[in-house]
Order: structure tokens, then sequence, then C-alpha cells
């Protein structure tokens, strides 16, 4: 188990660094602006749908990755703030 947890976090910092290059990729930053875009339009949803699709076509270390995001990102958001409760059309 701690050999696993050591694999994943060694993973999550190449993903981190690998993330970071293709955010200076003027064409990867161009085509997620025009999907961030397209995102903030959707109702709450459409996004839970969107992201579900997208999450299964992912790896079990990918998963790994965005449950520990997902997990601090709800440590650092009360419940009320989340975006499906900005005023979301819906």
């Amino acid at each position: 188990a701690i050999d696993r947890w050591f694999e994943d976090l060694s993973y999550y910092e190449r993903t981190l660094e690998q993330m970071a290059k293709a955010k200076l990729d003027d064409n990867f930053r161009e085509e997620l602006k025009a999907i961030e875009q397209w995102f903030s339009v959707l109702t709450e949803p459409e996004r839970t749908t969107a992201l579900y699709s997208l999450l299964r076509h992912t790896t079990q270390v990918q998963i790994r990755f965005f449950i520990t995001v997902l997990q601090q990102l709800a440590q650092k958001d009360p419940v009320n703030t989340s975006p499906g409760h900005k005023g979301q059309h819906g």
C-alpha cells in the first residue's frame, strides 16, 4: 500500500509538471479556453453529465489523482459556495 502511495505521489508530481508545460502551449491554451467558455454556459446538470462522460475515460491512477484534487477543493470550499449555487441557470 505504501509503495502504491509513493508511485501515485510521483505520478501526481509528473502530472502537475506536464500540466504546467501544456499551459505554455499556445494551441492548447486556445483550445482549453474554448472548452472553458463552452463549459461556463452549461447548466449544472449538463456540466455534471459532461464531466461524468469525460471521467469514464480516465485511468485508475488519474481517478486517484482527481479524488485527491477534489478532496482538497472540498476542504477549501464551503458547501453553499459551489458553482451550482451562484445563480446558475437551470
